[in-house]
């Protein structure tokens, strides 16, 4: 062995066997280096000797592909004809030398010389493999040469447009040739296969011929255009033997042969076919030749459920639904059987067949009703409603995901049912209308286990905007139609049950009797609100459910949710002092025992300003004299919490002081007046919570926290925005804390919170305020130029596009402001170079704004 050969499996050995990453990273980065020098070429081949592990032999093969692919076109004629001989006399020792994965590199090597020397080399070598093919020398040399005739059509569709355009036509002659030979292979495989288990050698020429098949239907498709295209239609014409084969060789009982199997019949179903009466036809002949090879192996997959070759076998039958599911609709006989096989394979405990299934009736549901047999109907979508209700449900012996130790986890689950099962469901409703309540109903009423009960819950909630598109519309037309009114009034009369047991302190148990069974329930409640802002007679009791819900750790977050979609949907039916004193009563008491974990990155985790929002906007509706003290009382407890956490000054308690000033905030928002003529709710919050706000702004340690910072700001824009010219008199006091804490930390909610002083004051501001403004807006401005200035540009892009959104609206609200302010005007023009620096959208677009 010479010593680059040596050095190389020294190195292919180190990456591999080393448990030293560093010297695994070493090897590698070597070895790469070395692939794209002179001295690889033949150290690859003196690597590919019987004496060396395959490890060695696959390394040296992948480099030699590479090596081809990208310098063949440097190579002389004479060069690349040796080196398509070298290789080709390696593959017919293959038998002895390579295993199998090396052999498949090897025929690429081949192949992308045979391409990249052009149409004669290629049809040279694809005249030499149908030539050995006659008289191969054993069966192992057969799937070879199979491996060499798909990757010939594999580089061949992979080539470049002009040399693919010279080549495809050049070997389109040979399609009957190819499609013969590989036929005649899979026909003798398919006739051993019926009679007993087909020999090991026999099963891998199967998957070559398959492969072959599918590089050559691939390159026909892509290569010729839809008029000479290889569809099923037009195969089972001109290659009836081809067609026949591949419809019997569905029997198969190889997971690798069927997958490569649903590759070939996608292409062919997929395939761009010419229009006209007579394609129509033979498509059509094709795809019921295709389900009766379906059907035909119904009893095998039905008794096999979670198998790999039941899920592949549906696979074909999706591709087939998903090229004419019009076809399937007409209901013909073995149409009516494949429904029916694809229908019991919902019942699989296997996930992914179960979704492919599903997939398969999704597709069936794009043709109307009226155009489908009567036995893909509602009494289909029945049945199939039985079983997906059955599949939504949580494992038997599920406690939570935390203690699961199944296969499935929480992130597949809930991918499963938001993506997959809610269609299926969606579907099943739009067929069955009141009926599917029905089914609902009678469910509920035997339900055993609360994963049961949960999963009927999440049935009627995952279709609520379909049902109450339905029940809340109010078009003329559906005013008018009897069936219509029928199925709204039906399924009103359901929800109003529901909803009332739910509501109802003695017959609310099923709905109490696991945690996520609450979870369910309360989204349940929330994203019927709009529903119940209508049929409001279970609303009390509602709220009280999901009240005490609050409490319940893993059904919180929805419940916090659900509470304020009541409050927000079914205002005028809350609108009640005594009910509204209640809740913020409530409130007070359980908000603080929320669980709650806050962070840094993302506020919009504390669901508690859910709880906060809601209670707002019922207080927002109140007369004035009522929601003022309800308001204080509300916001009391927050403000006591943020006081605590400031006093401390522990600067590791910076999140939870965001977060109470974050909470505070939310209640402020929806607390906006029209008329700033009397005191109101958001004005009597700004007088209470100031000088909390003004003493975390005064203490550094808060201030060198951006979140802290962020979070005051939102406080002061919501109390400005809702205030308006009231809050007049606190806008001298304002000004110079922003300003010291912009001027010592570039924080851009700072710019923000100056953007809303201008727009709300100074159109209407005397001449003390107007020059306190001008002069705060002419140093924050020149602080931001000095900051690109000296700075990285990459650390300040949330400062531009804050500098340039207050720009903007002093243009807008105050121009003369901005144009008389030389300093702020001048240094605002300066930045503008430094912008067009930084790639990233947001300043640029402020940027174009202003």
């Amino acid at each position: 062995m010479s010593e680059p050969s040596a050095q190389v499996v020294k190195a292919i050995q180190a990456l591999y066997h080393s448990n030293d990453r560093k010297q695994q990273e070493e090897a590698n980065n070597w070895l790469m280096a070395f692939a794209t020098s002179a001295p690889a070429w033949g150290v690859s081949f003196a690597l590919l000797e019987p004496t060396f592990s395959p490890e060695v032999q696959y390394f040296a093969a992948n480099i030699l592909l590479s090596k081809v692919r990208s310098e063949c076109q440097s190579l002389t004629p004479e060069q690349r004809s040796q080196l398509i001989q070298t290789i080709s006399g390696r593959l017919h020792q293959s038998e002895q030398a390579y295993s199998k994965v090396v052999t498949q590199r090897l025929c690429l090597v081949l192949a992308v010389a045979a391409v990249s020397s052009g149409t004669e080399s290629t049809t040279q070598l694809l005249q030499q493999v149908l030539s050995g093919l006659a008289s191969p020398n054993g069966e192992q040399m057969v799937a070879v040469y199979f491996q060499l005739l798909g990757s010939i059509a594999e580089e061949t569709d992979m080539a470049e447009r002009v040399r693919r355009q010279a080549l495809v036509p050049a070997l389109m002659p040979f399609i009957p040739r190819v499609l013969d030979t590989l036929s005649a292979s899979l026909t003798a495989s398919v006739s051993l296969a019926s009679n007993g288990t087909l020999p090991v050698a026999q099963i891998e020429t199967s998957r070559t011929a398959l492969f072959a098949l599918l590089k050559w239907f691939q390159m026909s498709n892509a290569g010729m255009g839809s008029t000479s295209a290889l569809s099923s239609g037009k195969l089972a014409v001109s290659h009836p033997n081809t067609f026949r084969v591949l419809v019997q060789a569905l029997a198969l009982q190889d997971a690798d042969a069927i997958r490569t199997m649903v590759e070939v019949w996608q292409a062919l179903l997929q395939s761009e076919v010419s229009s006209g009466q007579t394609d129509e036809g033979m498509e059509q002949a094709a795809m019921h030749a295709l389900a009766e090879g379906i059907v035909s192996q119904g009893t095998r997959m039905c008794s096999a459920l979670e198998s790999d070759e039941t899920r592949l076998l549906m696979q074909i039958a999706v591709a087939l639904i998903e090229r004419d599911a019009e076809l399937v609709a007409k209901g013909e006989h073995q149409m009516l059987q494949l429904c029916d096989i694809l229908l019991q394979c919902v019942k699989s405990g296997e996930r992914s067949t179960v979704e492919v299934s599903m997939e398969f009736f999704t597709h069936l549901n794009t043709v109307p009703v009226a155009e489908r047999h009567p036995q893909l109907q509602e009494s289909l979508f029945s049945r199939l409603l039985q079983l997906a209700l059955k599949q939504a449900e949580l494992p038997a012996g599920f406690t939570s995901w935390a203690e699961w130790g199944g296969d499935d986890d929480a992130d597949s689950f809930h991918r499963f049912r938001d993506q997959i099962l809610l269609d299926v469901l969606d579907s099943c409703f739009t067929i069955m209308k009141a009926r599917y309540f029905h089914a609902i109903a009678a469910a509920i009423r035997v339900a055993g286990t609360w994963q049961c009960t949960e999963a009927l819950l999440y049935s009627i909630r995952s279709i609520h905007i379909s049902v109450k598109a339905l029940v809340l519309s109010e078009r003329l037309s559906d005013l008018s139609d009897a069936s219509v009114i029928q199925s709204k009034q039906e399924i009103n009369s359901f929800l109003r049950a529901i909803f009332g047991q739910l509501g109802d302190p003695s017959t609310r148990a099923l709905f109490s009797s696991h945690p996520l069974v609450i979870q369910q329930a309360s989204r349940l409640v929330g994203d019927y609100a709009s529903w119940l802002a209508v049929h409001p007679a279970s609303l009390n009791g509602l709220l009280q459910y999901v009240f005490q819900a609050l409490l319940v750790p893993d059904a919180w977050t929805q419940a916090a949710r659900a509470f304020r979609s009541l409050c927000s949907r079914c205002t005028k039916h809350l609108q009640d002092d005594a009910i509204v004193q209640g809740l913020v009563e409530g409130v007070k008491q359980v908000l603080p025992s929320i669980p709650f974990s806050p962070t840094e990155d993302n506020e919009a985790d504390d669901e508690r300003t859910a709880v906060v929002e809601g209670l707002a906007r019922l207080i927002a509706s109140l007369q004035n004299h009522v929601a003022i003290p309800l308001a204080l009382s509300l916001a009391s407890p927050l403000i006591s919490s943020a006081q605590e956490v400031a006093a401390s000054l522990d600067v590791s308690k910076s999140p939870e002081l965001s977060a109470w000033l974050r909470l505070l905030s939310s209640e402020v928002r929806f607390l906006e007046s029209e008329s700033s003529a009397e005191r109101n709710p958001a004005m009597a919050l700004l007088e209470s919570s100031w000088p909390l706000l003004g003493g975390v702004a005064a203490e550094e340690r808060w201030c060198s926290s951006v979140d802290v910072v962020d979070a005051l700001c939102m406080m002061y824009d919501r109390l400005l925005l809702a205030t308006k010219v009231s809050a007049l008199p606190f806008v001298p006091t304002l000004l110079p804390l922003l300003q010291g804490i912009f001027l010592k930390h570039s924080y851009a909610s700072c710019l923000d919170t100056l953007a809303v002083v201008v727009e709300v004051f100074a159109p209407d501001s005397n001449e003390e305020m107007w020059k306190a403004i001008s002069q705060t807006l002419g140093t924050m401005v020149q602080a931001c130029l000095q900051r690109v200035q000296h700075g990285d540009i990459s650390q300040h892009v949330d400062v531009l596009r804050a500098l340039y959104d207050m720009c903007h609206k002093c243009l807008v609200f105050v121009p003369n402001l901005f144009v008389t302010s030389d300093t702020a005007f001048v240094s605002v023009l300066q930045v503008l170079p430094f912008t067009l620096r930084t790639p990233e959208r947001d300043p640029l677009r402020s940027m174009l704004v202003f």
